[in-house]
Protein backbone atom coordinates (compact mmCIF):
# COMPACT_ATOMS: atom_id res chain seq x y z
CA UNK A 1 0.00 0.00 0.00
CA UNK A 2 1.36 3.41 -1.01
CA UNK A 3 1.08 5.91 1.89
CA UNK A 4 2.50 8.86 -0.08
CA UNK A 5 0.15 11.85 0.06
CA UNK A 6 -0.04 13.52 -3.37
CA UNK A 7 1.13 17.15 -3.66
CA UNK A 8 -1.61 18.47 -5.93
CA UNK A 9 -0.64 22.15 -5.88
CA UNK A 10 2.81 21.29 -7.21
CA UNK A 11 1.34 19.93 -10.40
CA UNK A 12 1.78 21.85 -13.63
CA UNK A 13 -0.93 24.35 -14.47
CA UNK A 14 -2.93 23.70 -17.62
CA UNK A 15 -3.69 27.43 -17.93
CA UNK A 16 -0.51 29.35 -18.77
CA UNK A 17 -1.20 32.56 -16.85
CA UNK A 18 1.05 34.10 -14.21
CA UNK A 19 -0.68 35.11 -10.97
CA UNK A 20 0.90 38.29 -9.64
CA UNK A 21 -0.39 37.86 -6.08
CA UNK A 22 -1.41 34.60 -4.43
CA UNK A 23 -1.33 33.92 -0.71
CA UNK A 24 -3.29 34.72 2.43
CA UNK A 25 -5.13 37.70 3.90
CA UNK A 26 -6.74 38.52 7.26
CA UNK A 27 -4.16 36.59 9.32
CA UNK A 28 -4.47 38.10 12.80
CA UNK A 29 -1.54 37.46 15.14
CA UNK A 30 -0.21 38.85 18.41
CA UNK A 31 2.98 40.68 17.47
CA UNK A 32 5.97 42.11 19.27
CA UNK A 33 7.10 45.27 17.46
CA UNK A 34 10.31 47.03 18.51
CA UNK A 35 12.02 50.30 17.70
CA UNK A 36 14.42 52.64 19.49
CA UNK A 37 11.59 53.84 21.77
CA UNK A 38 10.81 50.38 23.09
CA UNK A 39 8.70 47.31 22.42
CA UNK A 40 4.95 47.07 21.97
CA UNK A 41 2.77 43.94 22.20
CA UNK A 42 -0.22 44.51 19.91
CA UNK A 43 -2.41 42.74 17.37
CA UNK A 44 -1.11 42.62 13.82
CA UNK A 45 -3.05 41.87 10.64
CA UNK A 46 -1.03 40.13 7.93
CA UNK A 47 -1.39 39.73 4.20
CA UNK A 48 1.29 37.61 2.53
CA UNK A 49 1.66 37.05 -1.22
CA UNK A 50 4.01 35.60 -3.79
CA UNK A 51 3.98 35.65 -7.57
CA UNK A 52 3.04 32.27 -9.05
CA UNK A 53 4.63 31.45 -12.43
CA UNK A 54 2.38 30.38 -15.28
CA UNK A 55 3.49 26.74 -15.19
CA UNK A 56 2.75 26.17 -11.47
CA UNK A 57 -0.76 25.18 -10.43
CA UNK A 58 -0.73 26.34 -6.83
CA UNK A 59 1.32 27.65 -3.92
CA UNK A 60 1.85 26.22 -0.44
CA UNK A 61 -0.58 28.25 1.69
CA UNK A 62 0.43 26.72 5.02
CA UNK A 63 3.98 28.04 4.66
CA UNK A 64 2.75 31.62 4.74
CA UNK A 65 1.11 31.05 8.11
CA UNK A 66 4.06 29.15 9.53
CA UNK A 67 6.65 31.74 8.53
CA UNK A 68 4.55 34.75 9.61
CA UNK A 69 3.69 33.17 12.96
CA UNK A 70 7.31 32.35 13.68
CA UNK A 71 8.45 35.91 12.86
CA UNK A 72 5.61 37.76 14.59
CA UNK A 73 7.31 37.92 18.00
CA UNK A 74 10.36 39.82 16.77
CA UNK A 75 9.26 42.46 14.29
CA UNK A 76 11.41 45.46 13.43
CA UNK A 77 12.88 47.02 10.30
CA UNK A 78 15.59 44.40 9.69
CA UNK A 79 13.55 41.36 10.72
CA UNK A 80 10.68 42.33 8.38
CA UNK A 81 13.14 42.62 5.50
CA UNK A 82 14.45 39.16 6.36
CA UNK A 83 10.90 37.85 6.67
CA UNK A 84 9.86 38.78 3.13
CA UNK A 85 13.15 37.39 1.81
CA UNK A 86 12.50 34.09 3.60
CA UNK A 87 8.99 33.89 2.14
CA UNK A 88 10.31 34.34 -1.39
CA UNK A 89 13.02 31.71 -0.90
CA UNK A 90 10.73 29.20 0.82
CA UNK A 91 8.07 29.45 -1.87
CA UNK A 92 10.70 29.65 -4.65
CA UNK A 93 8.92 32.61 -6.18
CA UNK A 94 10.25 35.50 -8.27
CA UNK A 95 8.54 37.99 -5.92
CA UNK A 96 7.18 38.06 -2.37
CA UNK A 97 5.19 40.70 -0.51
CA UNK A 98 4.04 41.14 3.06
CA UNK A 99 1.64 43.68 4.54
CA UNK A 100 1.47 44.17 8.30
CA UNK A 101 -0.98 46.60 9.89
CA UNK A 102 -1.31 47.39 13.58
CA UNK A 103 -2.05 50.14 16.11
CA UNK A 104 1.02 51.96 17.41
CA UNK A 105 0.65 53.58 20.84
CA UNK A 106 2.36 56.59 22.35
CA UNK A 107 1.94 58.19 25.74
CA UNK A 108 1.05 61.88 25.68
CA UNK A 109 0.90 64.62 28.26
CA UNK A 110 -1.90 67.17 28.20
CA UNK A 111 -0.40 70.58 27.37
CA UNK A 112 -1.25 72.35 30.66
CA UNK A 113 -2.41 69.83 33.28
CA UNK A 114 0.21 67.28 32.16
CA UNK A 115 -2.29 64.45 32.57
CA UNK A 116 -1.13 61.20 31.00
CA UNK A 117 -3.08 59.49 28.22
CA UNK A 118 -2.48 57.11 25.34
CA UNK A 119 -2.86 57.86 21.64
CA UNK A 120 -3.07 55.20 18.96
CA UNK A 121 -1.99 55.56 15.33
CA UNK A 122 -2.75 53.26 12.41
CA UNK A 123 0.47 51.81 10.97
CA UNK A 124 0.91 49.75 7.81
CA UNK A 125 4.16 48.20 6.61
CA UNK A 126 4.56 46.83 3.10
CA UNK A 127 7.77 44.95 2.26
CA UNK A 128 8.64 43.54 -1.18
CA UNK A 129 11.43 41.19 -2.24
CA UNK A 130 12.13 40.38 -5.88
CA UNK A 131 15.43 38.93 -7.05
CA UNK A 132 18.07 41.41 -5.82
CA UNK A 133 15.68 44.31 -5.23
CA UNK A 134 13.94 45.00 -1.95
CA UNK A 135 11.48 47.74 -0.97
CA UNK A 136 10.23 48.78 2.46
CA UNK A 137 7.23 51.09 2.73
CA UNK A 138 5.94 52.63 5.95
CA UNK A 139 2.52 54.28 6.28
CA UNK A 140 1.14 56.05 9.35
CA UNK A 141 -2.27 57.65 9.90
CA UNK A 142 -2.15 60.63 12.27
CA UNK A 143 -5.38 62.31 13.47
CA UNK A 144 -5.07 66.07 14.14
CA UNK A 145 -7.12 69.26 14.39
CA UNK A 146 -7.34 71.72 11.50
CA UNK A 147 -8.86 75.21 11.69
CA UNK A 148 -9.95 77.00 8.51
CA UNK A 149 -7.96 80.19 7.72
CA UNK A 150 -10.79 81.53 5.55
CA UNK A 151 -13.39 81.04 8.28
CA UNK A 152 -11.13 82.85 10.77
CA UNK A 153 -10.51 85.76 8.38
CA UNK A 154 -14.11 86.47 7.42
CA UNK A 155 -15.77 85.85 10.79
CA UNK A 156 -16.19 88.50 13.48
CA UNK A 157 -15.55 85.83 16.09
CA UNK A 158 -14.80 82.12 16.04
CA UNK A 159 -13.70 79.84 13.18
CA UNK A 160 -14.82 76.39 12.14
CA UNK A 161 -12.46 73.55 12.88
CA UNK A 162 -12.53 69.79 12.49
CA UNK A 163 -10.62 66.59 13.00
CA UNK A 164 -8.34 65.67 10.11
CA UNK A 165 -6.55 62.46 9.24
CA UNK A 166 -3.07 62.89 7.82
CA UNK A 167 -1.61 59.78 6.17
CA UNK A 168 2.11 59.69 5.45
CA UNK A 169 3.46 56.87 3.27
CA UNK A 170 7.18 56.65 2.57
CA UNK A 171 9.58 54.23 0.95
CA UNK A 172 12.66 54.14 3.14
CA UNK A 173 16.21 52.84 2.61
CA UNK A 174 16.97 52.47 6.32
CA UNK A 175 15.16 52.21 9.62
CA UNK A 176 12.80 55.15 10.06
CA UNK A 177 11.01 55.67 13.33
CA UNK A 178 7.23 55.77 13.32
CA UNK A 179 7.35 58.44 16.01
CA UNK A 180 9.21 60.83 13.67
CA UNK A 181 6.33 60.79 11.18
CA UNK A 182 3.81 61.31 13.97
CA UNK A 183 5.79 64.23 15.39
CA UNK A 184 6.13 65.85 11.97
CA UNK A 185 2.41 65.65 11.16
CA UNK A 186 1.34 66.91 14.56
CA UNK A 187 3.79 69.82 14.43
CA UNK A 188 2.24 71.07 11.17
CA UNK A 189 -1.41 70.76 12.23
CA UNK A 190 -3.51 73.52 13.71
CA UNK A 191 -3.31 71.48 16.90
CA UNK A 192 -2.57 67.92 17.88
CA UNK A 193 -5.01 65.58 19.63
CA UNK A 194 -4.86 64.27 23.19
CA UNK A 195 -6.57 61.42 24.98
CA UNK A 196 -7.28 63.41 28.16
CA UNK A 197 -7.94 67.15 28.41
CA UNK A 198 -8.93 69.04 31.53
CA UNK A 199 -10.59 72.48 31.36
CA UNK A 200 -7.29 74.34 31.25
CA UNK A 201 -6.12 72.06 28.46
CA UNK A 202 -9.30 72.63 26.43
CA UNK A 203 -8.73 76.37 26.67
CA UNK A 204 -5.15 75.91 25.50
CA UNK A 205 -5.90 73.70 22.47
CA UNK A 206 -8.84 75.87 21.38
CA UNK A 207 -6.71 79.01 21.40
CA UNK A 208 -3.68 77.25 19.92
CA UNK A 209 -5.69 76.00 16.93
CA UNK A 210 -7.13 79.49 16.44
CA UNK A 211 -3.60 80.89 16.26
CA UNK A 212 -2.45 78.22 13.76
CA UNK A 213 -5.07 78.01 10.97
CA UNK A 214 -4.30 75.54 8.16
CA UNK A 215 -5.99 74.63 4.91
CA UNK A 216 -5.83 70.97 3.88
CA UNK A 217 -3.45 72.15 1.13
CA UNK A 218 -1.17 73.77 3.73
CA UNK A 219 -0.94 70.54 5.70
CA UNK A 220 0.23 68.31 2.86
CA UNK A 221 2.61 70.89 1.37
CA UNK A 222 4.43 71.64 4.60
CA UNK A 223 4.84 67.98 5.56
CA UNK A 224 5.93 66.91 2.06
CA UNK A 225 8.48 69.73 1.87
CA UNK A 226 10.18 68.38 5.00
CA UNK A 227 10.08 64.73 3.96
CA UNK A 228 11.38 65.28 0.43
CA UNK A 229 14.81 66.44 1.62
CA UNK A 230 15.38 63.53 4.00
CA UNK A 231 18.07 61.25 2.47
CA UNK A 232 16.61 58.01 3.88
CA UNK A 233 13.27 58.59 2.11
CA UNK A 234 13.27 57.51 -1.53
CA UNK A 235 9.67 58.33 -2.44
CA UNK A 236 6.35 58.84 -0.77
CA UNK A 237 3.04 60.59 -0.42
CA UNK A 238 1.24 62.81 2.07
CA UNK A 239 -2.53 63.04 2.14
CA UNK A 240 -4.99 64.73 4.44
CA UNK A 241 -8.72 64.34 4.74
CA UNK A 242 -10.54 67.01 6.75
CA UNK A 243 -13.83 65.76 8.16
CA UNK A 244 -15.68 69.02 7.70
CA UNK A 245 -17.81 70.39 10.51
CA UNK A 246 -19.94 72.79 8.40
CA UNK A 247 -20.25 70.80 5.15
CA UNK A 248 -21.71 67.43 4.24
CA UNK A 249 -18.52 66.57 2.36
CA UNK A 250 -14.84 66.33 3.32
CA UNK A 251 -11.86 68.32 2.07
CA UNK A 252 -8.95 66.29 0.70
CA UNK A 253 -5.44 66.84 -0.68
CA UNK A 254 -2.55 64.54 -1.62
CA UNK A 255 1.05 65.02 -2.76
CA UNK A 256 3.03 62.19 -4.36
CA UNK A 257 6.72 62.26 -5.18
Amino acid sequence: MNNTIPDIQSQQSHIALTIQQVGITELLLPIRYSDSLGTQHVEGMFKVFVTLPEDERGTHMSRFVEIATEASQDLHYNSIKQLVKKIRESLQSPKAEIYISFNYFTQKLAPVSKKHSMMDYKVAIHAIQQEKEQYYNLSVGIPVTSLCPCSKKISQYGAHNQRSLITISVQVSENFEIAKLIELAESQASCQLYGVLKREDEKYVTEYAYDHPKFVEDLVREIARTLKVMPSIQSGSVESENFESIHNHNAYAKIIW
